[in-house]
């Protein structure tokens, strides 16, 4: 091949997403995800519920869902947890924040939120040459990550693969090597992907002037980058009209470059883990891309997909992505599911130079996200920072006056699609570009031990031992914002591997009430054939967790001598509680480090949206369904053991809760049935509990207000009773013979066979009438009617 161009060209700034309308003032138009309740038989298993869930919404639940929201919106497609994508009609009538306000106001809607536009996270770069400054060890002024001292323990696995959830990949020949392809895989890659762009019009196969009601597509094998530029002729149409015009960025292979580009061939740069294997992913096309997608792709990334395989799942998963907000529901209850599947979720803080609770990923939990320093080793101007949200920071350049300020690493000269002979590199900034380096190390540490769980590799990557501190003086070192330190690979490969073995890898206090003081024992062997002291140990994250005694730091063991530790949990508030404890050796040429997560509950590890629940308009012997929804707030999966039912008037319909195991953040939900057989008061209280030693039930009061019938009502009002008036004089309302609420206007003149008649039909239409009010919804409805 002839030899690539070092190229200076930039990548596109981050499309900054604000308050997000049915058309959205910058970018691709809102979208809004939904999940209905859902009435199923007794008996129905789990997987027959969600399948069930997973069928196209009806026209009927999507007329009422379009008349609640104010604005038409069509049915796209149902996510793996049973929730929907829907299009609300580009008419401007609503904001997507007002459409999923009255939609979460629906009864049978048990959530709804947007689908928030996301896009590559960069920020442009000047044209200006470097070096690659980032791998190198950190001295003064050049504060590199130091992959050069991790390649001395390893360079990666095959073992182990990183996913890039991004714009795809392009077969560059520093990724798939000479004439490689991305289908069939080449080169550094374990598979060829999957995309899961959702729109024909973003993913670039189809025109950008289709119409919504025909650009929905399903995920497709294969990752390639088909290019994201917006051409003046796409901004013609309404769909890309609010897009910014730009050339494609290539941005997924810049980022899967810095991860695992190849060594030792001859040409272009080198990735962190250049032995370990790349799971492309596509999320991002025409103006980026949606959450919904990305939710989706990272759990067929982590192997957890419930109707895509995924016969390579990824150990790392890095998302170099952006958006503002909150994280909502969808996004979480994906990312939870991919780290209980065993996969580290790194991802990019965000490049507003603001605080990171304002960015949408580094909002979720269980996630590593990464901010950007500069060659100085403090916080790049661009890259938002956090107290509480970052976890470490890693290079992401400094391009503004500096060519040696730049991270360098894979594009192509097409400005739409990729031209075949247009190989290059390029230099960029950003927090994108932070990310897949924390991601490089990652996987070098699984490398050396794939025994690691998620918690422990984000431990292990945060420690005080595995970091480069801040240079004294600088912003990171004085406002603290910055996370625990520059990324280090060479200290994170070699803590990766410690004769200390722990007696497990968890301590899990279960659920505990308030200021209750659990202590568990842990103890530590020395596994090794010679000695090893062992370096002080602390403690991170939750303060609920406390050394009670430490019989191991500064003690040096022998082979197969071990020590105990006592830890111990206890809080004042309710919550879930989480933390790590660092044993480390106590240094020289191997130090190394093994780390044990800690986890609690204070109060049950369930919840639900509220504690309470008041119902209105409830009647005397008419059924109200109610639904209640139990989530799974603990860091494990657990079953629900039981639900209990309290009360009179009251009976469980649908029990969906009871022995079904629920990952961490999933939530299942039980139907109730009430009929009050008195007016007045009336109080009930739902509870569950899980399996776990000693859990504690999450109790959820129903109260209600009861009415009489509004029949007796009338009654009581107009006198009743018999001989209410001659029958040949009765109006509509009065209580001819016996106070009844259906009464025949008798005119004289009418023969009887009419009289009869009429007297027929209109005790028909009372007995409909009466049938439908206890009906919780009409025939072939999909709501139910919940009340709070």
């Amino acid at each position: 091949m002839n030899r690539v161009a070092v190229l200076t060209a930039s990548v596109l700034a981050t499309t900054v997403v604000g308050e997000v309308h049915a058309q959205t003032s910058q970018g691709l138009p809102a979208r809004t995800i939904v999940r209905l309740l859902q009435d199923h038989p007794l008996g129905t298993s789990a997987q027959e519920i969600l399948r069930r869930s997973r069928e196209p919404l009806s026209a009927e639940s999507l007329s009422r869902l379009s008349q609640r929201a104010g604005v038409e919106l069509s049915w796209m497609k149902a996510l793996a947890d049973g929730s929907h994508v829907l299009v609300p009609a580009n008419t401007g009538i609503a904001t997507a924040a007002q459409i999923v306000q009255r939609l979460r106001q629906t009864p049978g809607v048990e959530r709804a939120e947007n689908d928030v536009p996301v896009s590559a996270s960069a920020v442009p770069s000047d044209p200006l040459l470097g070096q690659m400054w980032h791998l190198a060890p950190p001295v003064p002024n050049s504060y590199g990550a130091d992959f050069h001292g991790a390649w001395d323990f390893t360079s990666g696995s095959a073992n182990v693969r990183v996913a890039v959830i991004d714009t795809g990949v392009l077969p560059h020949p520093d990724l798939v090597g000479p004439g490689g392809a991305v289908s069939p895989p080449g080169g550094a890659l374990a598979s060829e992907g999957y995309d899961f762009i959702s729109d024909c019009r973003i993913r670039a196969t189809c025109a950008a002037a289709t119409p919504s009601s025909s650009a929905a597509v399903e995920p497709a094998p294969g990752a390639l980058d088909r290019g994201d530029w917006i051409s003046a002729a796409d901004r013609s149409t309404s769909f890309f009209s609010d897009c910014a015009r730009t050339d494609s960025t290539w941005h997924g292979s810049h980022v899967a470059g810095t991860a695992v580009a190849l060594a030792n061939n001859g040409e272009g740069i080198v990735g962190g883990a250049y032995e370990a294997r790349l799971l492309p992913v596509r999320v991002l096309g025409k103006c980026g891309g949606y959450m919904a997608d990305v939710a989706e792709a990272l759990r067929w990334a982590a192997g957890v997909h419930p109707t895509i395989a995924n016969p390579t799942p990824a150990r790392v998963v890095n998302l170099s992505l952006g958006a503002t907000g909150s994280c909502g529901p969808t996004m979480q209850s994906a990312i939870d599911a991919a780290v209980a599947a065993g996969a580290a979720v790194v991802v990019s803080a965000g490049n507003e130079a603001d605080e990171a609770s304002t960015s949408l990923l580094p909002n979720c939990s269980n996630v590593i996200a990464v901010a950007a320093t500069n060659t100085a080793g403090d916080l790049a101007y661009y890259s938002n920072f956090s107290t509480g949200h970052i976890a470490l920071a890693a290079p992401g350049g400094d391009t503004r006056y500096s060519t040696a300020d730049g991270i360098l690493s894979l594009s192509n000269t097409g400005t739409t699609t990729h031209d075949s002979s247009g190989w290059t590199y390029q230099w960029a900034q950003g927090t994108s570009s932070a990310a897949p380096h924390v991601s490089a190390a990652a996987a070098l540490a699984l490398s050396r031990n794939e025994a690691l769980t998620a918690l422990q590799l984000r431990a292990l990557l945060v420690h005080g031992s595995s970091v480069t501190a801040f240079p004294d003086g600088s912003r990171c070192k004085t406002q603290g914002d910055c996370g625990a330190g520059i990324l280090n690979a060479h200290r994170i490969a070699a803590n990766a591997v410690s004769p200390l073995t722990p007696s497990t890898a968890l301590l899990d206090y279960g659920a505990v009430s308030l200021d209750f003081v659990s202590t568990r024992d842990l103890t530590v062997s020395n596994t090794a054939t010679g000695t090893t002291s062992v370096g002080t140990i602390g403690l991170g994250g939750d303060t609920s967790f406390t050394l009670a005694s430490d019989a191991c730091s500064g003690q040096t063991l022998s082979p197969s001598q071990s020590c105990v530790v006592q830890v111990s949990f206890s809080a004042s508030v309710e919550g879930m509680a989480s933390g790590t404890l660092g044993i480390p050796t106590s240094g020289g040429a191997q130090a190394a480090l093994t780390t044990v997560a800690l986890s609690g509950a204070v109060g049950s590890k369930l919840t639900s949206a509220s504690t309470s629940l008041t119902l209105q308009d409830l009647v005397v012997g008419q059924n109200t369904s109610v639904a209640v929804s139990f989530e799974n707030r603990y860091t494990q999966t657990e079953r629900v053991a039981l639900v209990t039912l309290t009360g009179d008037n009251a009976a469980v319909a649908d029990d969906g809760c009871s022995n079904v195991e629920l990952a961490p953040g999933a939530s299942c939900d039980v139907t109730l049935t009430i009929t009050p057989q008195s007016s007045g008061e009336l109080s009930l209280s739902l509870s569950a509990n899980t399996a776990g030693v000693g859990d504690l039930p999450f109790v959820v009061s129903i109260a209600a207000r009861v009415a009489e019938p509004s029949s007796a009502r009338s009654s009581e009002g107009e006198g009743g009773g018999e001989g209410g008036g001659d029958a040949s004089t009765e109006t509509p309302g009065s209580s001819g013979s016996g106070g009844g609420g259906c009464s025949v206007l008798r005119s004289g003149g009418l023969p009887d066979a009419t009289l009869a008649l009429l007297a027929l039909l209109a005790l028909l239409a009372l007995t409909v009438s009466a049938y439908r009010k206890r009906k919780p919804g009409h025939a072939g409805s999909k709501f139910l009617a919940q009340q709070r």
